[in-house]
């Protein structure tokens, strides 16, 4: 977090303070970008990966969250392609939005 305040401090400090908050954010986005920091956001799930990788998964009709990833095709539940990572399956249509897990603390 601190990383990411300084770059801010860093892209405000050099700007005019009466540029647009459009303006603003996309001169910090473009810097923290510059330093790999990049902020998570909610994708559709159809951009989501199919290889196994976990991810944050979303249902929008009832707020809840898991930690889950999609499995090969199962013969005896076809239609219950995500797996989560406590044991149980979602079906394939059921979630709405994704995000990439973030980094494990260091």
């Amino acid at each position: 977090m601190t990383a990411a305040r300084d770059v801010v401090a860093d892209v405000l400090s050099r700007r005019e303070l009466t540029a647009t908050p459009v303006v603003l954010a996309d001169c910090i986005l473009a810097a923290l970008a510059e330093t790999g920091i990049t902020l998570q956001q909610w994708q559709p799930i159809e951009t989501a990966p199919r290889d196994g990788t976990p991810i944050l998964g979303a249902r929008l009709d009832c707020n809840d969250q898991y930690v889950m990833y999609w499995m090969e095709e199962d013969e005896t539940a076809p239609l219950y392609r995500w797996a989560i990572i406590d044991g149980g399956v979602m079906h394939k249509d059921a979630l709405t939005h994704w995000m990439p897990l973030p980094e494990p603390p260091k």
